[in-house]
């Protein structure tokens, strides 16, 4: 099934022939610029005092033209004092010399941002909402602690995890990106344990500039394009600036789905290519690896393409085409272990945890494989953007302007190629199986068997669609004015940002009327099979063939897979605003003090509403799309997967700041020194009050381009919304049950909010040094250690962690009811559960070098 969307294939049609047409297979970029240089502001892209553009190393000299120069590693904006945090600032020239398709693939590939998320990550996260999310990742510490700002002003997340989606910015007015590789909470407030990625727009844009990318990879799938252009000029004898920008970016995506050891089926990528196995940290050996690389075509022991009997003295026997049943390979030396019980899944020796090696299978095909489960490689992308800007010099010295920013982003995701179900019991005497499973199950003195299958539905995968959009207004105004003999600069603005997810998962399966359909029967000898339960039948229930490859009416399916999906609408709103003053009011021997001081306030609040499947009827009421069936509980979680439910929450936060720049000495014999000094106090509604603050320095020694830097900083991250007040989201998981000989269990995964958490407390040091000798014009070479440790640190323990701790470690905290429970049934009012919630239980720690030259 190709990912579409109404109302836009057409314009899809008309763009992929267009690609298909002027797109090679590494992509082609078309150029047009007709913007003078002079439109470029005063801080020109890839020059600042106090940072390290993508091509080199901290500059120690700015252009004689520049009176002003503002760089996002601290609030002073004074150009004569250089700050110590090393910033890495990407020019707009850079950025248009990569032709990538976006700025988020052009700034991802700096070594500082790492485990970056976009339209290929996340592919497994049907409920969480972030699946498509362009989501930046400085030092690896997570998305939601590297603040990401626009013109040094907040955006409104895309995300409850206070996520920012870099993909709804105005790229082509981008003029450049600063990329603050250290704490800055001082300077800029929470978020910004790991950094700072600052995007500066171009406010003087004039001219007409656009840009046309066509992109294909090279195995001829996941053809793609970019439209971008802006237009700039002014008015009013030069008071009046305005500049506008629009684009329109389209990728297919990549899904998974051919079979191990052939080639893709029906345009899709190979499963289980370049398998990896995780042993887990409890079944690794000492001196053993915990990921083992396996070869291609690696096959999974939880279940088969078409059907596996998991458990029992009929475990291993598979079924292919017709239903007709044959002894399951496992591949390597991997052999059954039936364990003499039948309620739960046996084990198989001589493999990696769930996987075996195929090696020694050679090539797979046709029902011996267990293709399935992974998520498609990259997913679909449709994103149009519009962006302008109007300003107005109501006098020499003060501007007011306004901003509007409107963006919607759609993805699409396959999270795995077909449906997984693990733990079915399967009745021996069902109607669709081959008769000599009956047969052997009367000899084997059962009635039932576990029976565990990745069933494709009819060739309609599982289908999460993402509709993201953005509303950001902004008002302000700066300017400068003299008081008492000293020119103070200002800046104030006001945002109001609203964003909206929506997210649908096409394809998705009710597990109980899921059990229902396939448990057929007959009501007479030679009758028509239908569904076992008088209740299902009564309900609609059309009987359903799990049992090899075999066709199904497709009405069959969408009685237990409706074509409305399961739905979340979330909501999400900010209301910011800001203001920083600069001045230097005194000097000193060595040069003039800068200072900085100002307020930030904002509010944040999200509500998010779930389908009466997913939430539950006392929170979402049945209405037509969503009847109601009296097989499904009415408590919801009903889903396979994307059970969402209800929720909201709201804090906010007030900011009061200083920040100084001090200048020691100046002197041909011992160079120069200069102090960067902050502070911060921030109260949070949910938590209170908390302080950062930063210390560091510069000196440019006597020796010819040698500069020496150190910072400090105490940095916080407060608990965001989704910490704090996220809704129950259940999603489908398997564990092991460490007391019952590690037999894995299906069980609903309930995510759940903590409203008792507290501040993240971060400790940043940094250290480097900076080479640029006037005896090689434009070589600037830097080293810079850092070490980030965060306290304190907010964390969800996994579903096996949690179970561990209690059954291996006998920690009774994580024991009990309301921690988890292995019992139940799936799909029942009683099913087996975990539930995972945020605690403030760890500490983390990164350090290492960056070296650029």
């Amino acid at each position: 099934m190709e990912n579409q969307y109404s109302g836009t294939e057409a314009l899809h049609g008309t763009l992929r022939r267009w690609t298909a047409l002027v797109a090679p297979a590494t992509g082609l970029a078309i150029m047009f610029a007709a913007a003078p240089a002079a439109a470029q502001t005063a801080a020109a892209p890839g020059t600042t005092a106090q940072g390290t553009t993508a091509q080199g190393a901290t500059g120690q000299d700015k252009p004689a033209d520049v009176a002003e120069l503002v760089v996002s590693a601290s609030r002073i904006t004074q150009a004569g004092f250089d700050a110590p945090t090393p910033t890495t600032v990407i020019s707009q020239e850079l950025l248009e010399r990569q032709a990538q398709p976006n700025i988020f693939t052009a700034i991802a590939q700096l070594p500082s941002l790492q485990g970056n998320s976009g339209t290929n990550v996340n592919n497994f996260n049907t409920s969480t909402g972030a699946t498509g999310l362009s989501a930046l990742n400085l030092r690896g510490l997570g998305t939601f602690r590297t603040l990401v700002l626009l013109d040094s002003q907040r955006i409104v997340p895309s995300n409850v995890s206070n996520i920012v989606d870099v993909s709804l910015l105005p790229q082509l007015l981008i003029q450049r990106v600063d990329v603050v590789t250290g704490g800055a909470s001082a300077s800029f407030g929470s978020d910004a344990v790991a950094g700072v990625v600052n995007f500066i727009t171009n406010k003087r844009f004039e001219g007409f500039k656009a840009n046309i990318l066509g992109t294909i990879t090279t195995y001829g799938d996941n053809p793609g394009g970019t439209v971008q252009a802006a237009y700039g000029g002014s008015a009013a004898g030069g008071r009046l600036h305005f500049s506008v920008s629009g684009e329109y970016f389209y990728s297919k995506g990549i899904v998974p789905g051919g079979l191990p050891g052939g080639l893709p089926v029906n345009g899709r990528r190979v499963d289980f290519q370049n398998s990896t196995a995780n042993r887990g940290l409890t079944g690794t050996a000492p001196g053993q690896a915990q990921l083992v690389r396996l070869t291609d075509g690696a096959q999974s022991i939880l279940r088969a393409q078409n059907g596996l009997i998991t458990s029992g003295p009929l475990m291993g026997t598979g079924f292919g085409v017709g239903g007709v049943p044959f002894q399951f390979q496992y591949g390597g030396s991997g052999v059954p272990n039936f364990n003499g019980s039948l309620a739960s899944d046996g084990t198989v020796n001589g493999c990696v945890a769930a996987v075996c090696d195929a090696s020694v299978r050679g090539t797979i095909r046709g029902p011996e494989s267990s293709a399935g489960g992974n998520p498609a490689i990259d997913g679909a992308i449709d994103r149009i953007v519009a962006y302008g800007r109007l300003s107005y010099e109501i006098t020499d010295r003060i501007e007011v302007y306004g901003t509007v920013n409107l963006a919607d982003v759609r993805t699409n995701t396959q999270p795995v190629s077909g449906t997984p179900y693990t733990g079915l019991r399967a009745r021996c005497d069902n109607a669709f199986l081959d008769p000599s499973i009956l047969a052997r199950c009367n000899a084997a003195g059962i009635t039932e068997f576990r029976f565990a299958t990745w069933s494709e539905n009819n060739n309609e995968y599982l289908d999460v669609v993402n509709d993201r959009k953005m509303r950001r207004f902004v008002i302000g105004t700066e300017g400068s004015a003299d008081v008492f003999g000293t020119d103070w600069k200002f800046d104030a603005y006001f945002q109001l940002g609203r964003s909206s997810t929506d997210v649908t998962v096409r394809n998705n399966v009710l597990t109980a009327l899921y059990r229902a359909a396939f448990d057929a029967t007959r009501l007479t000898p030679g009758g028509p099979i239908v569904c076992r339960s008088e209740a299902a039948r009564a309900a609609g229930c059309l009987p359903f063939n799990v049992f090899g490859d075999v066709q199904n009416p497709i009405e069959a399916f969408r009685w237990f897979s409706p074509e409305s999906g399961s739905q979340s609408k979330s909501r999400q709103e900010q209301d910011a605003a800001g203001l920083v003053i600069n001045g230097q009011p005194f000097a000193l021997p060595a040069g003039n003090v800068s200072v900085a001081f100002g307020a930030d306030w904002r509010r944040e609040s999200y509500a998010v509403t779930g389908d009466p499947y997913g939430a539950g009827i006392a929170n979402s009421p049945f209405n037509e799309e969503f009847p109601a069936n009296p097989l499904l509980g009415v408590n919801g979680a009903n889903w396979f997967a994307g059970n969402f439910a209800n929720g909201s929450g709201e804090y906010n936060a007030t900011d009061l700041f200083f920040e100084a720049g001090i200048p020691v000495f100046d002197g041909n014999s011992v160079g120069k020194l200069d102090l960067n000094a902050g502070i911060r106090a921030t109260n949070y509604s949910t938590s209170g009050w908390v302080t950062t603050w930063k210390i560091g320095g510069t000196w440019d020694t006597p020796l010819d381009g040698l500069r020496l830097r150190a910072v400090r900083s105490r940095d916080i991250r407060a608990p965001n919304l989704s910490d704090l007040f996220t809704a129950p989201v259940t999603v489908n998981a398997g564990v092991l049950d460490r007391l019952n000989n590690n037999n894995n269990v299906q069980v609903n995964e309930r995510n759940l909010g903590n409203p008792l958490l507290t501040p993240e407390i971060g400790s940043n040091l940094g250290v480097g040094a900076v080479y640029s000798p006037a005896f090689v014009p434009g070589l600037r070479l830097s080293f810079d250690y850092f070490k980030i440790t965060l306290n304190d640190a907010i964390q969800n323990l996994s579903n096996q962690q949690i179970i561990d701790t209690c059954q291996i470690e006998g920690n009774q905290t994580f024991c009990g009811p309301n921690n988890f429970q292995l019992t139940g049934v799936t799909g029942s009012n009683n099913p087996p559960y975990v539930n995972r919630r945020p605690f403030n239980v760890a500490s983390l720690t990164t350090r290492g070098f960056d070296i650029e030259a």
